[in-house]
């Protein structure tokens, strides 16, 4: 038995592109669904975390809008920095 040599998929033009998190802090607005795929967590979660008070918004109508600075800075709240745990505040 031989292992043939396969050519891993090329991108096709229906294909959506990588989202990714703009470096301009107004826009563009991202949706629910698309901070979603930035925090690698589900529609649901972000949805519950604007409930919660734990993520900025801009509403619009009936939707949640977020700006880069909104989803930059709850990333931030939620990163761990391990080098400082267990160390009493000075």
């Amino acid at each position: 038995m031989t292992i043939q040599e396969v050519e891993p998929p090329t991108a096709s033009a229906e294909s959506p592109p990588d989202l990714v998190l703009s470096d301009n802090d107004d826009f563009p607005l991202y949706t629910a669904t698309e901070a979603a795929a930035l925090f690698r967590m589900s529609k649901w979660w972000v949805l519950a975390e604007v409930r919660r008070g734990h993520l900025d918004y801009v509403q619009s109508g009936n939707k949640y809008l977020f700006k880069p600075r909104h989803i930059r800075e709850a990333m931030n709240r939620r990163e761990v920095d391990r080098t400082q745990q267990g160390r009493a505040a000075a």
